[in-house]
């Protein structure tokens, strides 16, 4: 019975891991013939925000009034310059940020608007279509689904669906996007299994795949050795296997090893037995006819039923030649 489950296992995980290989093999495929990021997004360009600073008279940003931050830094926006006031330090730009903006000259707080917003996405796009309405977005963002904070959306009008995104307080660009960079990121989703939008290759889900293609290698290894039974001498003699065909007087001597099964046996002689497990012991349909007598093991208790077994019906995968050397099938 520990063979039937660890068979029944065994076929899973290998449906489970062909199922990602195939998937690793057609994303690889499209990444090494068909991917190319740099020319997805053509009407892509870069929006010059910097003005002159020498000769700016500044607030001084320790006289601001908010909380003491980790880090100031200055910051431009369409030529003006702002202080931006960070609480937080994540080590990606799409985790969760803290900070606040302030007018660099007035000290004032301040936040991009939808105008703004327009104009700055008007300058990153280098096509001719209509520009959409500003839309502020909160996470999830499906086409940004690792970003954990708003952001500012621009859709084109043009063919290939474009759209353009911003920081949410400060209006730089984020990315730019459109289907053919959509289906890359899709492409790249299947290929690192990182469904969840982690964007790390060392996720839960790698490892859960991992553990599974180890267990598949492991299971198939006693699979193999369970199925090749014992070795001593005795049993790995020639011995002859005499088939009966129920529908007529015709049968068959066949020379074959006392420790293969009657399943292998027959198929090196040319006589197939019904089998949608290759003799796994997991589909129970190589049925043929041996002596009552003959024992009966944990896989043909799954499968057969007592009448079958006491009339000795018996899986051929499951009984070898030394223990069941004349048996019937039907005809040919």
């Amino acid at each position: 019975m520990i063979r039937l489950v660890i068979a029944n296992w065994h076929k899973w995980l290998a449906l489970l891991v062909s199922i990602q290989l195939l998937v690793w093999l057609l994303t690889g495929l499209y990444f090494n013939s068909l991917m190319n990021s740099a020319d997805n997004v053509p009407t892509r360009q870069p929006v010059q925000h910097e003005g002159y600073l020498p000769g700016r008279e500044l607030y001084p940003p320790q006289a601001i009034d908010a909380p003491p931050p980790v880090a100031v830094s200055i910051i431009w926006v369409l030529g003006a310059p702002y202080y931006q006031f960070e609480y937080n330090q994540p080590s990606h730009a799409y985790f969760p940020r803290q900070r606040r903006i302030f007018d660099a000259t007035t000290g004032e707080p301040w936040q991009i608007g939808a105008e703004q917003v327009a104009t700055i996405a008007r300058q990153a796009y280098s096509g001719s279509a209509t520009a959409g309405k500003p839309a502020l977005l909160k996470p999830p963002i499906d086409d940004l689904p690792r970003q954990q904070n708003p952001l500012w959306q621009v859709r084109f009008a043009d063919e290939f669906n474009t759209a353009v995104y911003l920081d949410a307080l400060t209006g730089h660009v984020i990315r730019h996007t459109n289907d053919r960079q959509r289906l890359d990121d899709l492409m790249l989703t299947l290929h690192f299994m990182d469904y969840t939008g982690t964007g790390f290759f060392n996720h839960p889900l790698i490892v859960i795949f991992a553990i599974a293609t180890s267990l598949l290698a492991l299971s198939g290894g006693y699979l193999l050795i369970s199925r090749s039974g014992p070795t001593g001498k005795q049993l790995a003699s020639p011995c002859t296997l005499t088939v009966n065909f129920l529908s007529g007087a015709e049968s068959a001597s066949l020379q074959a090893r006392a420790d293969d099964t009657l399943f292998n046996a027959l198929s090196r002689h040319g006589i197939h037995l019904p089998s949608e497990c290759g003799g796994a012991g997991t589909c129970g349909k190589c049925r043929l006819q041996c002596t009552p007598d003959t024992p009966v093991t944990d896989i043909e208790q799954h499968h057969l039923n007592q009448q079958q077994l006491v009339r000795g019906i018996r899986l051929g995968c499951q009984q070898q030649v030394g223990a069941c050397q004349q048996v019937e099938l039907p005809r040919r």
